[in-house]
């Protein structure tokens, strides 16, 4: 079942699409938060296609989404290929077949559900944060750690 704050999520993104639940299988030895050439050079491997979208996650403070591609087998499974920070076995991800990915970063789209400020004040800085590492040809590179 949707919450109430995830279709709220889902109507600022435009999300034509209810999100699902797909596996996590990272590929060994690939980079943390660099989706889009690792599952590209996948594609080109193994076959399938790169699917864009949205991998969502909810806290008690906020929903986010963060721009993101999965691998879609040629059976038509969806594949979380990228290694994450913290290891999962399943993501929530809504496709976006609006979307296209031109090497440039996306931000990531935040809603805080809270109604708390202290979690505006959390996004505003998040947004902050994402611009200046964003800026000129930076855009364009792996995020700043």
């Amino acid at each position: 079942m949707i919450s109430e704050d995830l279709k709220k999520l889902l109507t600022k993104i435009n999300s034509e699409f209810d999100p699902i639940l797909i596996r996590c299988i990272p590929e060994k030895g690939a980079e943390l938060d660099n989706c889009f050439p690792l599952v590209e050079s996948k594609v080109a491997a193994n076959g399938g296609d790169s699917v864009l979208g949205w991998h969502i996650r909810e806290s008690k403070l906020l929903v986010e989404a963060i721009f993101h591609t999965v691998w879609k087998r040629e059976d038509g499974e969806l594949i979380d290929i990228s290694p994450k920070p913290v290891p999962t076995k399943e993501i929530l991800f809504v496709q976006d077949p609006c979307a296209s990915y031109e090497g440039r970063q996306i931000d990531n789209i935040r809603l805080n559900i809270l109604g708390n400020r202290l979690v505006d004040d959390l996004i505003e800085v998040c947004e902050a944060s994402y611009r200046l590492q964003n800026k000129g040809e930076r855009a364009y590179s792996t995020p700043l750690l």
